[in-house]
């Protein structure tokens, strides 16, 4: 091999040489870039062959069959006889095929023809490569090309267009098997996911009182996603559809005694079913779907709402946390909480979904358990304590005087307050409400108590001490707290 870099070429006259955009005389082209392509005129006529012998001082064609170039442009691969070789060494044969353009295999005798067919095969249809009609409006036909060796021209640079439509082609051709190869792929490895994986096969029951009777079966052993895969659509959210949800709710009430008559009308809508759900016999109507193919329960879950009395609290159904205030649940029995460490929903959490598209009967009522209503007494108690004890004009608690008092300025520090024996009975029975509006809020609306306070004036010059003072602030406020806070404040009102 040259020891010159172009690619391959051995040194010797152009003419000689063979490469992947030329023959040598008598020997018929090898592969994609040797053979005519559409439009290409058959042997004969003015235009050269593509892929045929070239004559000295002949014009070959430019990138595919079916075009000639313009007077005075090389064909593409071809350098003119004029112009030295850009890599020093004229006349240079590449070593290795372009892009796209398979060279002739080793031992391939001179002779044997194109594998896709050559130019000018007696009758039958052309094959890939043959002779054809010329391309519509005018545009040359494309065959695969690669650089030919230099040879004899008429002048004009190396035309580049066609590498880079080669570059860009290859790179398509990745790309497009990449996609093929991934899809493939995709498919023999199952379906892409979207939200929770809580689904699961669809069933395929062949009547509608099987899909019917499968679902209820599925429910009373908790088996949440075998109880899905029996419904023609899942609602958006399904993270209340779980076997741990079910696995409470048969615990405090399973499904028993299921009766569903056989339906074997094939257009049948609505299937009727009986059970019961605890202690407690339910009669129920089930809409079937077989757009699928196969029987579908239709709306088969609850919506509930719970925005209503549960406002601004941390809530969980049968211990798992809610995350919304609008949510789905499957037939069952079921248990809402609130993990608010001083508030609890009581029994009035507990609710019954009967069957599909029921509307429970739920009132969510939050109060302050016993640890709320202590800490609540607690923290009232000791505000008022301070309060009381404070000889401030301001004191909090509602029990603020003012400066001047017909004429009297009060002197700060000087302010005395005392409970009654009226007062100091209801401190010790102060009992905390949530708030209907801000259920984290306990307050007592129902304390009332009145204060004594004494006073130390000045007017006219003179000083006056232990005055009685009757002006305002000699009542406690409504207490309220916060109960989901950390510092647990005490605010009057």
């Amino acid at each position: 091999m040259s020891s010159n870099y172009p690619p391959g070429g051995d040194g010797s006259d152009p003419r000689n040489s063979q490469g992947f955009g030329e023959q040598a005389p008598n020997q018929p082209g090898f592969g994609y870039g040797q053979q005519p392509g559409y439009g290409q005129n058959p042997a004969g006529g003015d235009a050269p062959q593509y892929g045929a012998p070239q004559q000295p001082g002949q014009q070959p064609n430019y990138g595919a069959p079916g075009s000639q170039p313009s007077a005075g442009q090389p064909g593409y691969g071809q350098q003119p006889a004029s112009q030295p070789s850009p890599y020093g060494a004229p006349g240079q044969q590449p070593a290795q095929p372009a892009y796209g353009q398979p060279g002739q295999p080793a031992g391939q005798p001179s002779g044997q023809g194109s594998p896709y067919g050559a130019p000018g095969q007696p009758g039958g249809q052309p094959g890939y490569g043959q002779p054809g009609q010329p391309p519509a409006y005018g545009q040359p036909g494309y065959t695969p090309g690669g650089f030919g060796p230099t040879g004899p021209g008429n002048g004009g640079g190396r035309s580049k267009l066609p590498f880079i439509i080669g570059g860009g082609g290859l790179a398509l051709v990745v790309v497009v098997v990449l996609i093929i190869v991934a899809v493939v792929h995709a498919s023999h490895n199952g379906t892409t996911a979207s939200g929770p994986d809580n689904s699961s096969p669809t069933a395929k029951a062949e009547n509608a009182s099987d899909a019917v009777k499968g679902y209820l079966d599925a429910l009373s052993t908790g088996d949440a996603k075998k109880a899905l895969s029996y419904l023609s659509e899942q609602p958006s959210d399904t993270s209340l559809m779980t076997d741990d949800i079910l696995k409470v709710s048969t615990k405090e009430a399973p499904i028993t005694a299921i009766k569903v008559p056989q339906v074997t009308d094939k257009y049948a809508y609505e299937v009727s079913a009986s059970y019961n759900l605890g202690d407690r016999p339910v009669n129920a109507k089930f809409e079937v779907d077989d757009s699928s193919g196969h029987y579908l329960l239709s709306d088969a879950y609850a919506t509930v709402d719970l925005s209503v009395g549960t406002k601004g609290l941390p809530l969980t159904i049968n211990g798992t946390k809610v995350a919304a205030d609008k949510i789905y649940l499957l037939p069952g029995s079921y248990d809402l909480e609130t993990t608010e460490k001083y508030i609890s929903l009581g029994s009035s959490g507990k609710f019954l979904v009967q069957q599909p598209n029921d509307y429970p009967d739920i009132e969510p009522k939050p109060v302050l358990n016993s640890a709320g209503q202590a800490i609540f007494k607690k923290k009232v108690t000791e505000a008022i304590d301070a309060c009381v004890r404070s000889t401030k004009l301001t004191a909090g608690c509602g029990l603020d005087v003012p400066a001047t008092v017909d004429g009297y300025k009060i002197k700060d520090g000087s302010v005395h307050r005392t409970l009654d024996a009226d007062t100091k009975a209801k401190v010790k029975s102060l009992k905390g409400t949530l708030d209907y509006s801000s259920t984290t809020v306990a307050e007592d609306e129902d304390f009332y108590g009145d204060v004594n306070i004494t006073v130390t004036g000045v007017k006219g010059g003179k000083t006056y001490k232990n005055l009685d003072y009757f002006g305002g602030g000699e009542s406690f406020g409504t207490p309220k707290i916060d109960m989901s806070s950390s510092a647990l404040t005490v605010e009057w009102e």
